[in-house]
């Protein structure tokens, strides 16, 4: 699935942006971090925009199913049916 993948891409770099600014937080100037900081929002909102469309590619799918069941209401032949067998079975055999 390339979604997911680039999902991971992604997930992957904003750990890593969020590594370096804990771990070099001291070496970098504030404005590098201020602009690390804005890259790690723009990840966030850009995996959110993935996974809103990707939601709404399965809601989509799901709209689209049509489940296949049995029938709820009797149509006429089956009704028919029902009433021939039992009008056969209330018959009497007549013995010669």
């Amino acid at each position: 699935m390339v979604l997911a993948e680039i999902t991971k891409i992604f997930e992957k770099r904003k750990m890593e942006l969020y590594t370096l600014i804990n771990e070099r937080s001291e070496e970098l100037k504030p404005e590098v971090q201020h602009q690390m900081y804005g890259a790690m929002n723009e990840i966030d909102i850009f995996l959110r925009t993935i996974e809103h469309f990707r939601q709404k590619e399965v809601d989509d799918e799901i709209k689209k199913l049509r489940l296949v069941g049995p029938m709820i209401r009797e149509g006429k032949i089956s009704k028919f049916m029902s009433n021939m067998s039992s009008n056969i079975s209330n018959m009497r055999v007549k013995k010669t």
